[in-house]
């Protein structure tokens, strides 16, 4: 589904991302780990096209994107949640992800009718908040939503617009533990029918999530394996030791 190879990206004398390979097969969750720094968001940001490589190649689904913009990339079903929470406070959850919908579609909002009760638009809406735990807070503002619902709004944004290949750039960025548990089963229940890249610190959903596993240090990936063999590996541990000291 996507295959990056020898992407690099450096900001002056910082060299971010620095001769990355990176390959995730159709229905898989691939994470993506590394210590704070060491490049994983400025990598995200290549695959969704917001920030362009200077040298290297994304292929996804064996279409070179690598010069393509965000959204095109979008349109060919690559879309991303954010690490900083992103939906609109002033809408309803349904119009946030009806807007997702309309996008998907390339819906016209019709002169003389209300967008927010187009069914073609509400009706696509209700079944992903649906299946994101989210049915009963459709009509609450996301401004007033909390933090990890709002998290779960970005999420059923995201999937509104049919993905084939869904980026989640530290999903439970900032919830507590019974937030994270519910966004860990709400991941689960995505697994084998969506294929996923998850950037995210929580190393227990990492390794209760992910089929792989690649570790990202100073813009190169020094592993890339199953849970159960990063586990192991002598470099990572060095390389997380090395954080904490």
């Amino acid at each position: 589904m996507l295959e990056v190879k020898g992407l690099c990206k450096s900001f002056g004398a910082l060299r971010a991302s620095d001769g990355i390979d990176f390959h995730v097969a159709e229905g898989e969750t691939h994470a993506l780990i590394g210590p704070n720094g060491a490049g994983k968001t400025t990598f995200i940001n290549q695959l969704a096209g917001t920030l362009r490589p200077d040298a290297g190649t994304i292929r996804f689904a064996g279409e070179d994107i690598t010069r393509l913009p965000a959204p095109r990339r979008a349109r060919k079903g690559l879309a991303r949640s954010f690490q900083i929470t992103s939906v609109y406070p002033g809408f309803t959850a349904l119009e946030n992800v009806a807007l997702a919908v309309q996008a998907r579609s390339g819906h016209s909002f019709r002169f003389w009718r209300d967008a927010r009760r187009d069914p073609a638009l509400t009706g696509p809406a209700r079944q992903v908040l649906e299946e994101v735990g989210l049915e009963e807070r459709m009509h609450v503002l996301a401004g007033n939503l909390a933090h990890g619902e709002q998290r779960s709004l970005e999420v059923a944004m995201a999937l509104a617009t049919r993905p084939r290949l869904l980026l989640l750039d530290e999903p439970m960025a900032g919830m507590g533990a019974d937030e994270s548990q519910r966004m860990i089963g709400l991941l689960s229940s995505l697994k084998r029918r969506q294929t996923i890249v998850l950037v995210e610190h929580d190393m227990d959903a990492v390794f209760r999530l992910a089929d792989r596993i690649a570790v990202l240090v100073y813009g190169r990936v020094i592993a890339s394996d199953s849970p159960e063999k990063i586990k192991m590996n002598e470099e990572v541990r060095r390389a997380y030791l090395g954080e904490g000291a």
